[in-house]
């Protein structure tokens, strides 16, 4: 493969989209959010072991287990 120009070419400006907005003009992170938000409860689960039975040493099978693979 062979190179001919080596030096970088301007672009010019630089602009975002016209989609996006200024921060000033989205508003603020509390305008956004509901004020009757419902709570988020995650769960955890490996291999449908769940999070309650993950002892150190299931985990440390676990982890055994999926070195191999």
């Amino acid at each position: 493969m062979k190179v001919n120009e080596t030096r970088s070419r301007p672009t010019g400006r630089v602009t975002a989209p016209s989609s996006v907005r200024s921060t000033k003009e989205a508003g603020t992170v509390e305008a956004a959010s509901t004020p009757d938000a419902r709570p988020i409860n995650d769960s955890l689960s490996i291999m449908g072991i769940p999070e309650t039975e993950l002892t150190p040493k299931v985990r440390e099978a676990l982890m055994a287990l999926m070195a191999e693979v």
